[in-house]
């Protein structure tokens, strides 16, 4: 009876993966690439698709120090917006730039001259950050270490 169930499954041409989190089979359903089966775990509140793709996020973060530096001076102005000490609006224009900023260089090589100047831009003081231009900035300290 199984191997009638195996050969129907062939025969129709439906996938079969072993889930990533949790290694048991699982018929995919949607997308071809799925790596996660939707199963709740015992002793689980979530499916595998969650507790699967935060366990990739987390060990992906762990490893970019890139984008850990550029979260805690986020997070640090963010904080700062919360208290007062930031006008919100100044927090969106430098939230918009660095982000703008992260994304064009963070494929970039470690050492990287852009991603070199967006570490600079980063270390700036939060009003200098939001008032100087991105390029300026690199041309600035690469003139100062000569």
């Amino acid at each position: 009876m199984i191997i009638f169930e195996l050969m129907n499954l062939a025969n129709r041409n439906i996938l079969i993966k072993i889930c990533e989190n949790c290694n048991h089979l699982f018929i995919v359903t949607g997308r071809s690439d799925t790596k996660y089966c939707s199963r709740i775990m015992k002793n689980e509140k979530k499916p595998c698709t969650v507790l699967g793709a935060q366990k990739a996020f987390k060990e992906n973060y762990i490893n970019n120090t890139f984008k850990q530096m550029v979260d805690k001076y986020r997070s640090n102005y963010k904080n700062q917006m919360a208290c007062g000490k930031i006008d919100d609006e100044d927090y969106e224009a430098w939230s918009k730039l660095a982000r703008e900023k992260y994304l064009a260089c963070r494929k970039s090589e470690e050492n990287s001259k852009q991603r070199q100047d967006f570490i600079a831009w980063l270390k700036l003081d939060f009003y200098d950050a939001i008032s100087t231009s991105y390029k300026s900035i690199g041309e600035k300290y690469s003139d100062s270490a000569d």
